[in-house]
């Protein structure tokens, strides 16, 4: 209850100001620069109608001595200076940044008009210690009835949180978006002292170490850990709760040992002007948190890649393999397939039916394994990188017509039938012949070895700047999952029965490599017990030597 007396004759809205109406009253105003209440000019009682009733923060200093009053939003955001700030000179109540805010203030008292500062920062004494703390405010003039500048009204919002909040957000996006690539757990850490160092008020200094035993060895470090404590990385590399050592920095394990590995430990220093709250610990643990994940995205790349070498490698030792054996079969081929071509030409001394039968059999066998072979010796000489196209203009509806109808007799011999739709009119693209025949006879020798009934479609298309030949069969069709593998070398649909088990599963990854040669790609669709379509699709534009076939070539 505020008591009736001069005071509150002078202001009669005391009772609707709470606390700082009791403040008003009970202050002892003869005591400060301001004098008597009942001797207040006219304009000091209406600034303090206008500021103190106010659900915004707001600050009145009055006259050459800056004496502050202000209102109840305004007490809650200067802590332990309130009550004692109400009625003190502002010089003496923000003395430890009065250097900042004095001349701001004399500006508006020599008449120099508002000025407004937005995130100033203000080291401040309001909870026993120097804190860092962010502002935005202004200065307006109270003027009197001769225009000068009697007081200053201040309208401030305290946006500590949100600038330091914004701040190590920053810092939480910029680990999220480290590259694990190519990185151990040494140039991983090295990366994130380098976002550390962007915050260097809430991280004035980090150092990661590798615990086993009792050794502790240093992967990176940033800034001067003074307040460094091994003992305390010690333990908590050996699984210990996170420890907060002295006041002054923070200890955390990133990444709990696996076996024979081991344990990552990061200590930061804490900011020496932030409490240790709740959302300063927070912070470190999901910064942490984020360095945990890195490492384990880095590990994780480092095994992908030592297993994609290792295939590599198995790839590269099976084409040395093939292609040496190619090599050494191409001499007992020519020895089997010759004598073979003798006898069933040979007008002297006739075959027998029933001989030439047999013997058009180990031809025709002969000429698979050859392709086979052949097939194994392209693929030797891609990954030397001694394989290029010959690249003619062609008429690749002719070509592809010719080379189908060539196989037309194996697809009947299989009980299907072949449809050929490449259009009628000549379709110029600039192809390698040989390498182009091998994309055709590969797909359709997949098509027929698949397809026990029904018919293969054999279709060439030109769209925008392209050419596609669509190879579909009515066959079992390729499981979903086998088919971002398809076109592997050396990959074979486990579980699918054909017309016969040969082959070294490298026909479909031929026909992809020599498209990539062309500048194309391949691709395919599929499902199980109802058929297939592969694509391949090539450039209708190449770089070709001036001494090309006519278009026609064949």
């Amino acid at each position: 209850m505020i008591e009736q007396g001069p005071v509150t004759a002078r202001l009669p809205f005391l009772a609707s100001l709470g606390e700082a109406g009791r403040l008003l009253a009970s202050t002892d105003w003869a005591a400060t620069p301001l004098g008597p209440v009942p001797d207040w000019p006219d304009e000091l009682v209406h600034a303090i109608a206008t500021c103190l009733p106010s659900r915004v923060p707001m600050l009145l200093w009055w006259s050459a001595d800056l004496v502050q009053l202000y209102n109840d939003a305004y007490a809650g955001m200067i802590g332990g200076k309130h009550p004692a700030a109400f009625g003190q000179r502002a010089a003496e109540c923000w003395a430890e940044v009065w250097q900042d805010l004095g001349p701001l203030a004399e500006r508006v008292l020599d008449g120099g008009g508002a000025t407004y500062a937005e995130d100033l920062c203000l080291l401040l004494n309001r909870f026993g210690y120097e804190e860092e703390t962010y502002w935005t405010f202004s200065y307006s003039p109270v003027h009197g009835e001769d225009g000068t500048a009697l007081g200053v009204f201040v309208a401030t919002t305290d946006t500590t949180s949100r600038v330091i909040n914004e701040r190590r957000l920053r810092v939480l996006r910029a680990l999220g978006e480290i590259s694990t690539t190519e990185a151990d757990a040494g140039t991983l850490m090295t990366r994130a002292m380098a976002v550390f160092a962007g915050d260097p008020q809430d991280l004035p200094f980090a150092v990661v170490h590798e615990v086993t035993g009792d050794a502790a060895v240093v992967l990176a470090t940033r800034g001067s850990p003074a307040a460094l404590d091994l003992d305390a990385v010690r333990r908590v590399g050996h699984g210990g709760e996170a420890e907060l050592v002295g006041g002054a920095a923070f200890v955390q394990q990133l990444e709990a040992p696996a076996p024979g590995r081991p344990a990552v430990v990061l200590t930061v220093g804490l900011n020496p002007h932030r409490a240790f709250d709740t959302g300063y610990r927070t912070f470190l643990e999901l910064g942490a948190a984020r360095l945990s994940t890195a490492l384990a995205d880095a590990d994780a790349y480092r095994k992908e890649r030592r297993r994609a070498e290792a295939l590599t490698e198995l790839d590269r030792a099976k084409s040395e393999f093939f292609a040496n054996v190619s090599h050494e079969l191409r001499t007992p081929l020519t020895l089997i397939a010759g004598p073979a071509e003798e006898a069933l030409t040979d007008a002297a001394e006739p075959l027998p039916a029933v001989h030439r039968e047999r013997l058009g059999m180990v031809l025709r066998n002969a000429d698979r394994l050859r392709l086979l072979v052949d097939d194994l010796l392209d693929f030797a000489r891609i990954e030397a990188g001694r394989l290029e196209p010959r690249l003619r203009q062609v008429d690749l509806a002719a070509l592809t017509r010719e080379i189908a109808g060539s196989y037309a007799p194996a697809v009947e011999r299989a009980g299907l039938t072949l449809r050929v739709d490449c259009g009628d009119a000549p379709l110029p693209v600039p192809v390698d012949a040989g390498m182009w025949e091998k994309v055709v006879l590969n797909l359709l020798t997949n098509a027929v070895k698949y397809t026990f009934e029904g018919s293969v479609h054999v279709r060439l298309t030109a769209t925008d700047g392209h050419v596609e030949l669509a190879v579909a069969d009515t066959g079992i069709g390729v499981p979903e999952e086998e088919l971002p593998t398809l076109f592997r070398r050396f990959h074979r649909v486990r579980g699918n029965t054909g017309r016969s088990h040969e082959g070294a599963g490298i026909g479909l990854a031929l026909v992809r490599e020599l498209a990539e040669l062309h500048g194309g790609s391949v691709g395919v669709s599929s499902r199980e017990g109802a058929g297939s379509t592969f694509r391949v699709r090539l450039p209708r534009t190449a770089a070709v030597p001036d001494e090309e076939e006519p278009p026609d070539a064949v």
